[in-house]
């Protein structure tokens, strides 16, 4: 089993929202190393990459919500082929807290589907920002070879929690693949040539795959997206 736990997950919180001085409340005890197991995966879950986001409360969003976002991997082929996508657990708030047991005892939303390769290849390094009116959302690798149409990373901004109810709905009811128009509601938000980053594997130098998880934060108006470099030559390595 693979804990979740609840002080790291307020880490993240602070992370990946604009309100840091909410974060404190997620964690059932002081951020001083001490953890405390909010839910345990099975053994052969895929979940990953969590985030904890408080959104909502003005505007076209008008309730307050605490969400889990996490990415899967999904098996898509004999060969062993695996796509990405993004789940959302809803209703977080009080399981996070340790009162109830709602938010991870359902199974949970599809903020993408793995069916679409560019949804898939936005899945795989995605993050998210409640910039206090609309959830935000960057992700995507630079990857010219299985993605030809849309490569680098792309901002999506979901401006209500309708527009986004009917993703979720969309998702839950796809049983094919994507519709060729996926995406057209993102933004370019930069690529692999952008300068200064750092790519040296000599698969892709000097061109940035942006292959691990981006992380997104906001100050006053100026928004700040981090990328990991990948310093070491080796193929494997970072």
């Amino acid at each position: 089993m693979r804990p979740l736990y609840a002080a790291a997950a307020a880490l993240l919180a602070a992370a990946a929202t604009a309100q840091l001085h909410t974060a404190a409340r997620f964690a059932t005890a002081p951020l001083d190393g001490a953890e405390t197991v909010v839910h345990r995966f099975a053994r052969a879950s895929s979940a990953r990459y969590f985030s904890v986001l408080e959104l909502g409360g003005s505007g076209r969003w008008p309730r307050s919500e605490t969400w889990v976002v996490g990415k899967e991997a999904i098996t898509t082929h004999a060969g062993g082929g695996e796509h990405d996508r993004l789940v959302v657990w809803t209703d977080c708030g009080g399981a996070l807290r340790g009162e109830n047991r709602r938010c991870f005892h359902k199974p949970p939303k599809l903020l993408t589907s793995f069916r679409s390769p560019r949804e898939a290849n936005w899945a795989h390094n995605a993050a998210f920002l409640w910039d206090g009116a609309r959830l935000v959302g960057v992700g995507g690798r630079e990857a010219r070879n299985h993605h030809k149409r849309r490569t680098g990373a792309y901002l999506r901004a979901y401006e209500s929690r309708a527009a986004i109810a009917n993703v979720f709905q969309r998702n839950a009811n796809a049983s094919s693949r994507a519709d060729p128009r996926d995406l057209e509601d993102a933004t370019p938000a930069l690529t692999g040539h952008h300068p200064g980053c750092v790519e040296r594997r000599p698969q892709f130098a000097p061109v940035c795959e942006f292959d691990g998880r981006f992380s997104l934060a906001r100050r006053g108006d100026d928004y700040f997206l981090y990328a990991r470099a990948n310093v070491i030559s080796e193929r494997s390595e970072r």
